[in-house]
């Protein structure tokens, strides 16, 4: 609530009253006369006192010059500018500088409006009082004993409730102050303050802030804390937000575990409209365990920025980074980077040439596998393009002369790269290798009788690269790779007797007193006819018994029953790398292609009508192409480091390829109202491509394996089919098509159900209070939902024409549900299943309830990747208020 402008307009007021009362235009007050019927006057007031008019009407008027004393009884209404105030009466003491609002005064002014009994404001001092007062202000509702304003707009509280929900008779919670001060758009200070739910005291404090500023400001964060019996204790979110300006904010923030494990997060964003945006964020995990200390650190940025103002300059890009693979599986609570096997990370500078519409962009790109450890980076790489373009330009004055040579288009490409490879799996140390390719392509696409088009074409290519391998073997070398990891609980019943027989138990070293000190413990369990694993939170399987034998399995730590704590698994695999020579130095390879290509397309129509089907068309595109490759001698190997280049063949190729593509599309006429048109509405049915290619070189089996591929969708349900033929028998002769694989696919997307349920609310909070229909006005049928979305894939395969099919099944589904038992009260579930495992994985159960003025959600993951629940109760208009709990 502010009250200046309603002073402005009672000191405006003041000099209204003197001029009217001076001409008897109102009333003669020397006479003693009222107007005793309802009368509304306005009046402008000279330009160098005020420009807007003060508009005030009552049943009666009255204005004593002798007292100088301006009287509105009855349903008196005063209006200046935003400002509002109603009274059954309202008395202005110009004297005094004083006005008085009794009977029920009721003040609006924007946004905020106060009620009260009595209202008292001295337009000098500009202070003024109510009594028996509510008011709102800020979002906020306050009522008490008194209510004084300051000359700041201050108010001061005595005796006073304190709460957001509108309902201020029944709220829902609400804050009891004996002393309440409320500094607007800043904060409100009470001492004691009492939280009340309902009616009933639940927690009370001798002093507290309530942040009220809704715009970013700097300022500490609300700690949270918890803890779990087995993980310990920890406190969350210690730190500081800071804000200089609009355009950038920075948050510190760190977590304390057990104090034994410290995460410290920096992060800062930055926006500038039209010019840029981005965000950067680091974290720090220390575990200062003294047998498994670590320092681990996270990065994640992205940014997007227009350096010039055409826009035609960019910078741009976004990744992640981490110092060690176990990062996230020792600090993260988030399933996305929990899942997450592989990190990224990339920046851009790209470049736009409008006039001669070419491109050209330098690249850092970085692949990063938690897996293996493997890394793959660009560092850097440039690019630049000049797309296809006549060769021949049309002239500007005749440009619908175009002749033949017009359509000879050529277009240029080149991209260079220092490619950064490191992957320890595969017995690749660290090593950079630059390379360069430049591609020239030339096409001149012509049409002959009006229907054929006929497309001849040239291809150039010059690789050029650093260091390369022969194509000869000299020997092979026999290695040994070691993996060994951690398991923790809850392996302990699953490593039992029964389900893990005991190999060996050897005593490594003994104590000083003679007993055990360290124990070796190897186990097995059969999964398989062929294969073993180890079943735990920390298997990783891809080390199985027989691929990864184990070496050994230690038990590290035992717990106060004499149980293993944790084991150490060491795991190693036998590889046979292939030795090759080696050559650093600079070398090209080059190459060159042309073809031609000659299509046409053919239509029918079918002329079939049932009800609102008018037809069938069918579009069928036939297309014939050869291509020629010179012999191409090649004597090396080169790096793989993302440039191509053709490995060496010893005589030409000569390959023509056939296609036959077949489009089918329906068309349903819907019949227009009287004097009106029938709608027409096409859409595809089937599509449908056969291919093969036929290689003149060839000494026996030019023809190579007949291609059939087919689509098809109806309102969500796609199908895909899939299949391969040999078009040679056993003998390798020329036969029929024999199948030699096939994969189909359905899909539907996402498949959707929705509804209402019960007429009215099954449970609310507020049972027991009296029906309100501004307070229930969501009250009804509530709503509900399923959404699915499934795939299924069915593949067969065989390697020769008597072999029998080989079938395998892929699944998928994804489903989600919602559910709102009443206009507050819902329940949302989401989950994936997993069809290896035949089970429902990555579930989340959340159940919320949103009230007038607080919100309480409740989510539980019961899951084995990241297990836990989420509990949180907040005030909506005041969210640094809460109660939150986490597992």
């Amino acid at each position: 609530m502010t009250l200046s402008r309603l002073l402005l307009f009672l000191l405006s007021a003041s000099f209204l009253c003197q001029l009217y009362g001076d001409q008897k235009e109102i009333a003669d007050t020397s006479a003693g006369k009222f107007i005793t019927d309802t009368d509304t006057v306005a009046v402008k007031k000279k330009k160098q006192e005020i420009t807007d008019s003060v508009f005030y009407e009552s049943d009666l008027i009255n204005y004593d010059a002798e007292t100088r004393i301006l009287n509105l009884r009855g349903k008196a209404v005063v209006k200046y500018q935003n400002i509002i105030l109603t009274a059954d009466t309202i008395v202005y003491n110009i004297d005094n500088n004083l006005f008085t609002a009794t009977g029920t005064p009721h003040l609006i002014e924007g946004k905020d409006t106060t009620v009260g009994d009595y209202m008292a404001y001295n337009i000098k001092t500009r202070r003024g009082r109510v009594r028996y007062a509510s008011t709102s202000m800020d979002d906020g509702y306050f009522t008490g004993q008194r209510i004084v304003k300051s000359d700041k707009n201050e108010l001061y509280v005595d005796q006073g409730d304190y709460t957001t929900c509108a309902h201020i008779d029944t709220p829902d919670y609400y804050f009891y102050g004996k002393n309440i001060k409320l500094v607007p758009n800043d904060k409100i200070i009470s001492r004691p303050v009492v939280l009340n739910i309902g009616d009933a005291p639940v927690a009370v404090l001798p002093y507290f802030i309530f942040p009220l500023e809704r715009n970013r400001r700097s300022g500490f964060l609300t700690p949270v804390w918890g803890g779990h019996p087995t993980a310990g204790g920890y406190v969350d979110n210690i730190g500081y937000y800071f804000a200089p300006n609009d355009y950038l904010d920075f948050v510190v923030k760190g977590k304390v575990s057990e104090f034994r494990e410290f995460v410290l997060q920096g992060s800062s964003s930055y926006a500038i409209k039209y010019l840029l945006n981005g965000s950067l964020s680091g974290r720090y995990a220390f575990d200062s365990e003294f047998r498994n200390s670590s320092r681990l650190w996270a990065i994640d940025y992205s940014h997007n920025q227009k350096l010039t103002p055409d826009g035609l300059t960019q910078l741009y890009g976004r990744g992640s980074l981490t110092s060690h693979k176990r990062f996230y599986e020792e600090t993260s609570e988030i399933d996305e980077e929990l899942l997450n096997q592989s990190l990224s990370a990339n920046l851009s500078l790209t470049r736009r040439f409008e006039s001669i519409n070419a491109s050209a962009a330098l690249n850092w790109q970085r692949d990063y596998n938690l897996q293996t450890e493997a890394l793959n980076e660009d560092l850097p790489s440039f690019s630049f393009s000049l797309p296809s373009r006549p060769l021949f330009p049309k002239s500007k004055e005749k440009i619908e002369d175009e002749r033949w040579f017009n359509k000879i288009y050529v277009g240029y490409n080149t991209r260079g790269v220092n490619k950064h490879i490191e992957d320890k799996e595969n017995f690749i140390k660290s090593s950079y290798r630059p390379g360069l390719s430049q591609s020239l392509d030339i096409s001149a696409p012509q049409t002959l009788f009006g229907f054929l088009t006929i497309n001849p074409s040239f291809s150039a290519r010059v690789s050029s690269f650093y260091g390369a391998m022969d194509t000869t073997i000299l020997r092979y070398d026999t290695t040994y790779i070691d993996t060994n990891y951690t398991l923790f609980p809850p392996f302990i019943d699953e490593l039992s007797d029964i389900d893990w027989p005991l190999l060996k138990r050897d005593t490594l070293s003994y104590d000083s007193e003679g007993n055990p000190e360290s124990i070796m413990v190897s186990r097995y369990q059969r999964k398989s006819a062929k294969r073993y694993y180890l079943t735990s939170g920390q298997d990783d399987r891809r080390y199985s018994d027989t691929d990864w034998p184990i070496l050994k399995m230690d038990t590290i730590t035992y717990d106060k029953y004499g149980n293993p704590d944790s084991i150490e698994v060491v795991r190693y695999n036998k590889r046979i790398i292939p030795v090759k020579d080696s050559y650093d130095t600079l070398l090209h390879d080059a190459n060159w292609s042309a073809g031609v290509n000659l299509s046409t397309n053919l239509y029918g129509i079918y002329p079939i009508k049932i009800f609102n089907f008018a037809g069938l068309r069918h579009t069928l595109s036939p297309s014939i192409s050869y291509s020629f490759h010179p012999r191409h001698d090649q004597a090396y190997e080169f790096y793989p480091i993302g440039i191509p280049y053709d490995r060496g063949y010893d005589k030409r190729r000569q390959i023509m390829g056939l296609r036959l593509h077949n489009q089918f599309d329906g068309k349903i006429v819907t019949p227009g109202k009287e004097g009106e048109k029938p709608t027409e509405n096409k859409f595809p049915i089937l599509t449908a491509d056969l291919s093969t290619s036929y290689d003149f070189e060839k000494d026996s089996l030019n023809f190579s394996d007949l291609n059939l591929s087919a689509s098809t969708s109806y309102k969500g349900l796609s199908v895909r089919f899939g299949s391969n033929f040999w078009l040679y028998d056993q003998r390798n002769n020329l036969h029929a098509p024999i199948m030699r694989d096939m994969t189909i696919n359905f899909s539907t997307g996402t498949l959707g159900l929705k509804g209402k349920l019960w007429g009215g609310d099954l449970l609310f909070l507020d049972s027991l209070n009296e029906d309100n229909p501004v307070k229930y006005a969501n009250a009804g049928p509530q709503d509900w939902s399923i959404s699915l979305s499934p795939a299924y894939t069915y593949t067969l395969k065989r390697n020769y024409p008597t072999e029998i099919f080989t079938p395998e099944k892929y699944y998928s589904l994804s489903a989600s549900a919602s559910l709102k038992f009443t206009r507050n009260w819902g329940l949302q579930w989401s989950s994936v299943y997993n069809f290896v495992e035949n089970q429902w994985v990555q579930n989340s159960i959340r159940i919320n309830c949103d009230m007038e003025c607080w919100d309480m959600r409740f989510e539980w993951r019961p899951e084995k990747l990241n297990p836990g629940y989420y509990f949180l109760i907040n005030i909506k208009k005041i969210p640094e208020i809460k109660w939150e709990k986490r597992d």
